[in-house]
């Protein structure tokens, strides 16, 4: 039910809320800058031979930009996890101090300079100050004892296991077909290679983390005292964890797995749930760009220099709004196309599709339950209006950007296959196939949602 507390009660928890998690950020990142680096610098030598050795942006699986490797961006970020041991450990947090050694060229070459920074040799120390680098939380106390190599398959492992339990708690809540075009949405973003990456794997395991977390608290009864409580603290890890790779999935994912479950549960008029979507959205990015312009204010307070006004340039910069843009429709195409790699791919998916459309027109469900389908779809256009604000960013690295549009994939998919009676199309195959007596009413449903479980709680949130 929604919450009956007074307004300003819930504002001082919201704000109480968001002071703690800046202090929080704050203080892990001091005491990880703390911990001793023997092992990390001994590791990082060890993981550059591997970068090396591999190149700047190997591809895996598939011979396509697509399934392209960023270690540019690994190489960074493990430069940033050795700490310049002149400066303190919290002035070393907030600095995130790296090397900019240059190639043939006058290209800055992050591999290269991790190669340096490894053997003590930093020659063009610089701070990376306008993000918070919170991967560093995870990725120093890693880097202690595993390099680049056995950190990837310690990647493979624990990403394996919170797809596993997000599918399976999509089964248990929102049905089979959510469970399923969750899989393939996966797959066709290119999840194969997450794991490999660095810079992936954040966003990745945030996301994961905050739909499995979302699904636990519907289950349990609190989530509906705590929604905006719960996506305002996302928005902000968000902002501390990433490196503009994949943000907005970390409020996409959640957010139609929460539409899918509170829409079988109690159906509304549609505009009560854009105005959800529309509600949450909101503090999410208040979270998110919240965090961000704190730690532009921490930098400019305890390091030289104006970095707002650095961080400022970037946005600008990163939006395309101080020219030499290819322009909101350049980087929509971009990431478009990226969903299909091949042209073997390609075929697939078109032969799928149009499959998927003839069952549909011949076995769909009762025109209430497709509206109820189609809800989520609410939020398959926002990977788009992020790529035509961040038009520059999302054109530039299209190439792992496009990850965003796993929520596209994922709702609209949902959409079609949830249109389909699969009981109706089972009896067809029974009867044109097996031959057989036509199935019990309601045997081999497809997706078992909450309305199937009389034991399952109903989700009102508007």
């Amino acid at each position: 039910m929604a919450s009956s507390e007074p307004v300003w009660t819930r504002v001082i928890r919201v704000v109480a809320i968001f002071v703690g998690m800046i202090a929080l950020f704050i203080v892990l990142m001091t005491l990880v800058y703390s911990l001793p680096q023997d092992g990390i610098i001994a590791n990082a030598a060890d993981s550059v031979v591997v970068m090396l050795d591999e190149g700047m942006y190997p591809t895996r699986i598939l011979d396509d930009n697509s399934y392209r490797l960023d270690n540019y961006t690994d190489a960074l970020m493990m430069d940033i996890a050795v700490r310049d041991t002149e400066q303190s450990a919290f002035v070393s947090s907030v600095a995130n101090i790296h090397d900019n050694a240059l190639r043939a060229g006058n290209a800055v070459d992050p591999l290269l300079s991790l190669a340096a920074t490894a053997v003590g040799q930093r020659q063009s120390p610089a701070p990376y100050a306008y993000y918070w680098h919170g991967y560093q939380v995870a990725l120093r106390p890693a880097l202690m004892v595993l390099d680049y190599t056995q950190i990837r398959y310690l990647n493979m492992l624990l990403l394996t296991l919170l797809v596993a339990f997000v599918v399976a708690g999509l089964k248990r809540d929102a049905g089979g077909v959510a469970a399923g075009v969750f899989v393939l949405a996966l797959a066709i973003t290119g999840y194969l290679i997450v794991p490999m990456s660095l810079q992936y794997s954040n966003m990745t395991y945030l996301t994961l983390v905050a739909t499995l977390a979302l699904m636990l608290m519907l289950r349990a009864g609190t989530f509906q005292r705590f929604t905006m409580e719960f996506f305002l603290v996302v928005g902000m890890l968000t902002s501390f964890f990433d490196l503009l790779t994949t943000p907005l999935l970390t409020l996409c994912m959640p957010l139609a797995v929460l539409l899918i479950i509170t829409s079988k549960s109690k159906t509304k008029p549609l505009s009560a749930y854009i105005y959800l979507t529309a509600r949450l959205s909101a503090v999410w990015v208040i979270g998110y760009v919240g965090a961000w312009v704190a730690k532009w204010v921490l930098a400019t307070v305890v390091l030289p220099g104006d970095w707002i006004t650095l961080a400022v340039k970037q946005v600008l910069f990163r939006t395309g709004m101080d020219g030499g843009t290819a322009g909101p429709v350049a980087a929509i195409v971009q990431n478009l196309t990226r969903l299909v790699p091949t042209a073997a791919v390609g075929t697939l998916m078109i032969v799928a599709g149009i499959v998927v459309l003839i069952l549909v027109v011949r076995f769909r469900r009762p025109t209430d339950e497709v509206k109820r389908a189609a809800i989520p779809m609410i939020l398959a256009p926002l990977p788009y209006a992020w790529f035509v604000v961040a038009n520059n960013h999302s054109s530039i690295h299209s190439w792992f950007t496009y990850r965003i549009q796993l929520v596209t994939v994922f709702t609209v998919a949902y959409f079609l296959l949830s249109m389909l009676d699969m009981d109706r199309v089972r009896a067809a195959y029974s009867r044109a196939v097996l031959r057989s007596p036509e199935p019990v009413p309601g045997e081999g449903r497809l997706a078992a949602g909450p309305e199937d479980d009389p034991g399952a709680p109903e989700h009102e949130l508007m």
